[in-house]
């Protein structure tokens, strides 16, 4: 069964939403830069340190609770990557075209990209929502609660290509006729940033910048987004006249097992 993409959302380094990433990437653009005195001052972080650059986002403690029927007490103690991972995906379902009201109810499914909450190291006294605004399991389940989405939601971890197979497990379910649609996606914020390269695998580029294809390469980059995906067989998309982005023909997954030299090694033959 092929699976179409009917609807796209995110937020990026520098750039608000999907349509924007995209028209920076085809300029070129690099959104490598140093953790800003704007983000910085917003945090409790020390105020005269240097951090590694990454491809840092703005603006991440900003969140309109009252919207989202949220007070502003839980909204306090909820980790920005739960935060941001409601608005994406409202604007997900707003691309799509569809009400919300159309969408509540619907067997559509989750499946998100399991990530590190750690912005309760913030905090500065144990509150009881500070548990649930950080746990990692409820992030999926905090969508599928307030866009009342009756399908699957499920958090899923393989390191790396967590929201890679968080995609292909939404294929399946839909191809399987748990979901009518599905939505997947992920977030990645650095809330701590490291001041070196500790801590990074001895794998990270000094100045932040991986340079691919490049003689001076010398280490990987990393940084900060988070991106939705609304997915839905290609026939009933193409019935009910919905925008398509782009067709999954095929997907799988594999582990190297015993076929590398270590555990975070790649298979020598492939």
């Amino acid at each position: 069964m092929d699976i179409a993409i009917i609807g796209l959302a995110g937020k990026f380094p520098m750039a608000d939403n999907a349509m924007e990433f995209f028209e920076k990437l085809s300029k070129g653009y690099d959104a490598v830069r140093m953790f800003s005195q704007e983000r910085l001052t917003a945090t409790s972080l020390p105020l005269d340190r240097k951090y590694i650059p990454l491809a840092f986002m703005e603006d991440i403690e900003k969140f309109d609770y009252s919207f989202f029927n949220i007070s502003k007490a839980e909204a306090e103690q909820m980790d920005p990557r739960q935060r941001i991972m409601l608005e994406v995906v409202y604007h997900l379902i707003e691309d799509a075209g569809y009400p919300l009201e159309k969408i509540s109810g619907s067997k559509t499914s989750v499946f998100l990209g399991d990530t590190r909450l750690d912005y309760y190291h913030h905090a500065t006294h144990l509150d009881p929502l500070l548990q649930i605004g950080n746990m990692n399991a409820v992030m999926a389940g905090r969508i599928s609660r307030y866009f009342n989405l009756r399908g699957r939601s499920v958090m899923i971890d393989t390191s790396c290509s967590s929201s890679l197979v968080a995609l292909i497990h939404a294929c399946e379910d839909i191809i399987l006729g748990n979901a009518t649609m599905a939505i997947a996606g992920a977030i990645n914020l650095n809330l701590f940033p490291n001041e070196d390269n500790e801590g990074m695998m001895d794998i990270a580029a000094p100045e932040g910048k991986a340079k691919p294809f490049s003689a001076e390469a010398n280490g990987t980059g990393g940084g900060e987004a988070s991106a939705c995906v609304l997915l839905k067989p290609l026939g009933m998309a193409r019935v009910d006249q919905d925008k398509i982005y782009a067709v999954i023909k095929g997907f799988a997954i594999n582990q190297d097992a015993g076929l590398s030299a270590s555990l975070t090694a790649p298979d020598a033959v492939a």
